[in-house]
């Protein structure tokens, strides 16, 4: 089994969020601890050099949220993911704005929703 799939259904570090269809961190340092015990290795180092236990994750995953892998509250989800709309209005879908405010302006900015899912990866409406 997956390392990711079986960490998601212990759902101690990390769930899966089947609405979303994201994988979101629970615990960032148990999600790491936990990884590297399950992932497959090909052989230990004895050089004393530092582990990278995520240098592959970008293979098979897209970070959608967050700067790190294991950091608490990142959300990946899986490259071959398929991703749709909710089932409704799909022109009314088409037509949300996300609106930013940083914490010194009082006024945000517009973001379209095909922006949003253009600079996360998500695909087109």
């Amino acid at each position: 089994t997956d390392p990711i799939d079986k960490l998601a259904a212990e759902q101690e570090v990390l769930k899966f969020d089947s609405v979303s269809q994201l994988y979101i961190v629970l615990d960032g340092p148990g999600f790491e601890q936990r990884f590297d015990e399950l992932r497959c290795t090909r052989a230990k180092r004895s050089d004393g050099s530092n582990s990278r236990p995520f240098s592959r994750m970008h293979n098979h995953y897209v970070l959608v949220r967050g700067e790190k892998w294991a950091k608490t509250g990142s959300a990946f989800r899986a490259k071959d993911a398929v991703h749709e709309l909710p089932r409704g209005d799909q022109t009314q879908a088409s037509k949300i704005n996300i609106t930013l405010l940083p914490s010194d302006e009082a006024e945000g900015f517009q973001v379209t929703l095909q922006h949003f899912l253009n600079v996360t990866g998500a695909g087109d409406l």
